[in-house]
């Protein structure tokens, strides 16, 4: 038990030791900076670089990209003062960017001035007297090993002389050949990257980095760092310095200088920093060089914009570390050559989109512009004729909707929305000085098609007239166009215009009023309007009749002592219910007119106005009235004036016995419905006139059946709903 014991304890400690060793390792297998080659990250025990092998020899990627850096101080500072999160310009160039793309391309060419060195491969072909293909590799000591030929220095050979260097070399054993040289794989050489950068610390990059290509590899300045002075030390002195702007703007490469063995890419702290906002390509805070002036601050933001005005720039300024100024300048040749100091804020403002002799058209018209204003301009001047206020979209939509209407006999005429509001428009008109705006409404059609003084008003500069359109302002019922159709015996049927206030008499009359064999008292109104609001009414009205229908099934049901009967019942129920829904409803949108029956002259006509879409039918003169239900003929009778409903009735040879005679109604040729429960007068009474329709419901034992007939037979006529139709759902 005392070995176990030591044996746990042993293996524990080991294990504690070893939990740190294999996190790292565990997080550098997925960590990309555990694989990048080129990068050294440099060991936590010794403190030297790891050097990784280079493979290729090509500088590869940087690490992994740490969370974004907080916002300088400057940034917070110009955020407050203008509202905006501004970058520094250049520094997500680096971060967008990936880091091989400032490496050297292996297949790339070299330059002719590139020295050999050791690491470096060295290619070469020979053929002739001699057969040589050989990959040689030049060692610490600087040479090759060429077979048949023996060990050549090379380093230090610039590429340019190391063909003819060789040549002459293997001319000293060998004869009459031909020879190419080339390099292979580059050595790899060892930088330093200090200062304010991203990833600061020991790199391995190919021998053809320069300074920008390792930028890429250290993920670049930092933003505490400078992107204009970054300096290129060899032997412990600076040999170039490099400005990032330069690049950025200009493309510009020349300062670029290759690396070599142990250089050191320093990147000081940024430098001063200025902020320009407002109408500029690029709105931006950017790292100043000593001496620099607005036009140099202003071409590195790209320049103004189209909009900018030139004539107005404001700079904000810190004074003496304590106080904040604004200044207000134009943008001539002072001011371009004022310099640009630590701290400055630059706005540039935009022009007023205010043009100042310009007449303005917009609205519901053709081409909306701007038109240059003269003098003595008026209205009409502006819209010269009608076709300039109908836009294209208002012709494609009326053709849309008179396709729309072919074969429709509802259709009266086309519904077009965008049609033009004639008695009203407007001038919107600012007073130079105070800015104030006055509307001064006029009518269109006075001042576009008629030129009337009191409405052609004489425009200014600046003016903006606005067109509307019917939607856009409810209009009285008067000025909106109103065609109505009148059909059958009038003088002239057809599609007519109601002229402003104009009454379904009044029209009659115009057009030369009814024929003589016009039945005035059967005169049917159809309403379009009128159909949505029955249809929501007669839905309510199926509604309410299932719910009573089913009610009274449960009674009926409850009354029964067979389980047949209450299924019987609710059978009935959904069938009558599925034919009501089915039935045909050619007459819905019909309004009742109230008319006398005697009615026997235009003049007495109701005196009604009509809708757009309305449709008036003056049906002939008929002799005849219907008797449908439960009698023992059904079939036309010939009127005959002052003979009662009983009259009729027996002329048919009365009603069969399984007729229900208090439930008896007559539709009248008006639209309206008599029944017993509307008059305490006797069915004797009832005064019969022609085109009437005598209805005898079936008398049952189903309470359910006769309750149907008796409440709600004639309310279904209302809505068009058939006698027929009825009769045969309840047969």
């Amino acid at each position: 038990m005392m070995r176990m014991r030591v044996f746990l304890l042993v293996l524990a400690s080991l294990l504690s030791l070893c939990a740190p060793v294999t996190g790292w390792a565990a997080a550098a297998s997925q960590d990309p900076r555990s694989t990048i080659t080129g990068s050294s990250p440099i060991d936590a025990t010794s403190g030297t670089a790891v050097r990784t092998p280079a493979g290729s020899g090509s500088t590869t990627g940087k690490p992994d990209a740490p969370p974004p850096e907080p916002p300088l101080e400057f940034q917070s500072f110009v955020s407050q003062a203008s509202g905006l999160g501004l970058p520094v310009y250049g520094h997500d160039f680096f971060a967008r960017a990936s880091s091989s793309m400032g490496a050297p391309l292996e297949d790339a060419p070299l330059s002719a001035d590139y020295v050999i060195g050791p690491g470096d491969e060295v290619l070469i072909r020979a053929w002739g007297q001699v057969d040589i293909d050989y990959r040689a590799k030049v060692d610490r000591a600087g040479n090759i090993n060429v077979p048949k030929v023996g060990v050549l220095h090379v380093a230090g050979t610039e590429y340019r002389q190391l063909n003819a260097y060789l040549r002459t070399a293997i001319s000293r054993v060998f004869r009459n050949f031909e020879l190419n040289v080339s390099l292979g794989e580059l050595r790899s050489i060892q930088v330093f990257v200090v200062g304010h950068a991203r990833y600061p610390g020991t790199y391995l990059v190919s021998s053809m980095s320069t300074v920008l290509s390792a930028l890429f590899a250290t993920g670049g300045p930092s933003n505490k760092g400078s992107l204009r002075r970054i300096y290129l030390r060899r032997n412990n002195q600076v040999v170039a310095e490099f400005d990032l702007y330069d690049f950025l703007l200009r493309g510009d490469k020349s300062r670029d200088m290759r690396l070599l063995p142990g250089d050191v890419i320093q990147i000081p702290p940024v430098g001063g920093l200025a902020a320009v906002v407002g109408s500029i390509n690029t709105q931006a805070i950017f790292e100043l060089k000593k001496g620099e002036s607005l036009a140099d601050l202003l071409g590195a933001a790209g320049g103004l914009t189209t909009t900018a005005a030139g004539q107005k720039v404001t700079l904000e300024r810190i004074v003496e570390r304590s106080l904040r100024k604004v200044e207000e300048f134009t943008l001539d040749t002072d001011g371009l050559a004022r310099q640009v100091r630590d701290g400055d804020i630059v706005r540039v403002y935009a022009i007023s989109p205010r043009i100042e002799n310009v007449v303005t058209l917009r609205g519901n018209v053709a081409t909306p512009a701007n038109v240059p204003w003269r003098k003595g301009m008026r209205i009409s001047d502006l819209i010269p004729e009608r076709a300039a206020l109908l836009s294209p979209d208002y012709w494609n939509a009326r053709n849309a909707a008179v396709r729309e209407a072919v074969g429709r006999e509802s259709a009266f005429k086309p519904r077009v929305t965008g049609e033009l509001n004639w008695n009203y428009a407007v001038i919107e008109r600012m007073h130079p000085t105070t800015q104030a705006v006055t509307l001064i409404p006029f009518n269109l059609a006075k001042a576009v098609l008629q030129r009337d003084p009191s409405a052609n008003l004489v425009l200014e500069p600046g003016d903006v007239v606005t067109v509307f359109g019917r939607e856009d302002l409810r209009q009285p019922v008067d000025s909106n166009d109103r065609f109505v159709r009148l059909e059958g015996e009038v003088r002239a049927p057809g599609l007519y215009r109601l002229l402003p206030g104009e009454t379904a008499r009044q029209l009659v009359k115009r057009l030369g009023g009814v024929t003589p064999n016009a039945y005035l008292f059967g005169a049917e109104l159809t309403r379009a309007s009128a159909l949505g609001t029955q249809q929501k009414r007669l839905d309510e009205l199926l509604a309410r009749l299932d719910v009573q229908m089913s009610f009274e099934t449960v009674v009926a049901s409850r009354n029964n002592t067979g389980e047949a009967g209450g299924k019987d019942e609710a059978d009935i129920r959904k069938n009558l219910l599925e034919s009501l829904r089915k039935l045909p409803a050619t007459g819905r949108g019909r309004v009742l007119l109230h008319l006398e029956p005697s009615i026997g002259s235009i003049e007495a006509f109701p005196d009604f106005p009509l809708e757009d879409g309305d449709r008036l039918y003056f049906p002939p003169v008929t002799k005849t009235i219907n008797v449908v239900g439960a009698v023992l003929k059904e079939m036309p009778l010939s009127y005959q004036p002052g003979l009662g409903l009983s009259g009729y009735l027996d002329k048919l040879g009365g009603m069969t016995k399984e007729a229900d005679t208090s439930a008896i109604y007559v539709q009248r040729a008006d639209g309206s419905v008599w029944s017993r429960h509307q008059s305490f007068w006797p069915l004797s009474s009832v005064s019969i006139m022609p085109g009437d329709t005598i209805v005898v419901p079936y008398e049952t034992d189903r309470t359910l059946w006769r309750k149907f007939l008796r409440d709600w037979a004639q309310i279904f006529y209302q809505f068009g709903i058939s006698v027929a139709a009825i009769h045969a759902v309840t047969k």
